[in-house]
């Protein structure tokens, strides 16, 4: 008998120690990393923040609050979201300091790209714009000249790519995105809205309402994620709450968010303001029939962006 799903808080404990290493240099960017792993990839990340931040942390392979201060001081620094998670913006900005292709502050990276040619490589299609208020630049560094701002969701035309950059077009303006800020595919959760948009190359390909977390009690967290496939399921046993869901999608491992089917959930709950004082614990409920197109879809890893 399937019940009214809220959402899971728990540790997917197997996952802690199924990341294997691709490089010894750098870390595995499709992964996250938060306080409370252990394993391998910690221990390169806390070879990178002591070399990068001098934070003299014990390279012991455990993601304790010294290594996820150092994260949070790391991010400040480089202007990411200080969070203390070693997300898809963090990581690869660490690997790009651990490699040698920046240089150790911002202001220098930008004059390194401005005072070297970087190669254009053409590209087409579409992508959207996963970030809040995204600049569009003259050239390639975050020192040139803002044409134009595009809000998160915009869709762009790609043109080209150099290094880190993308030369898009949107509208009648033609400039520079930084790639991170750019997806091809993506979910974007609009909380406000209380709809799920789900983008493939730049085209909207499916919408749905959603309820998510209680507003001030279970807030569904703010921020990018990237959505791993291979831990989506059927029929899945949420033990905190001893109750079943058809379509399991999560895209917080590290505290069980995810999207999924409520079976319990009325429609008359979709509403936009249901969140607000009954809403999940954190996940995003679904209505099955959406629950299960939307697994159907997610063919890919796929970045997952919450917005308020």
């Amino acid at each position: 008998m399937k019940s009214k799903v809220k959402c899971m808080l728990i540790l997917v404990t197997f996952f802690f120690f199924t990341i294997t290493s691709v490089d010894a240099s750098t870390l595995r960017c499709d992964k996250y990393l938060s306080k409370g792993y252990r394993g391998e990839e910690v221990k390169k990340l806390q070879g990178i923040l002591n070399d990068t931040m001098g934070c003299n942390l014990s390279v012991d392979g455990i993601f304790g609050s010294l290594t996820k201060k150092c994260v949070q001081s790391f991010q400040s620094t480089y202007h990411l979201k200080v969070d203390g998670i070693v997300g898809i913006n963090t990581c690869s900005m660490l690997n790009s300091l651990s490699t040698g292709s920046l240089t150790s502050t911002t202001n220098e990276k930008s004059a390194s790209l401005s005072s070297k040619k970087v190669k254009h490589i053409s590209v087409s299609g579409y992508a959207i714009v996963i970030g809040d208020k995204v600049n569009v630049r003259k050239s390639y560094t975050t020192e040139s000249e803002i044409l134009t701002t595009v809000e998160l969701g915009k869709k762009v035309k790609l043109i080209s790519k150099a290094g880190e950059w993308y030369k898009i077009k949107v509208g009648d303006v033609k400039g520079y995105i930084r790639e991170d800020l750019l997806a091809r595919d993506a979910i974007i959760v609009d909380i406000s809205d209380q709809k799920l948009y789900f983008y493939r190359e730049g085209k909207t390909i499916f919408t749905s309402k959603v309820v998510t977390g209680t507003k001030g009690v279970h807030d569904t967290p703010i921020g990018k994620y990237l959505l791993d496939i291979s831990y989506k399921s059927k029929e899945t046993h949420l033990k905190e709450f001893d109750t079943y869901v058809d379509y399991w999608m999560p895209f917080v491992m590290s505290r069980g968010i995810g999207f999924h089917d409520a079976d319990k959930r009325p429609a008359s709950d979709y509403t936009k303001d249901h969140y607000t004082y009954d809403g999940s614990h954190g996940c995003v409920n679904m209505q099955k029939k959406n629950a299960k197109k939307l697994y159907k879809l997610l063919d890919q890893d796929t970045i997952v962006v919450v917005r308020e």
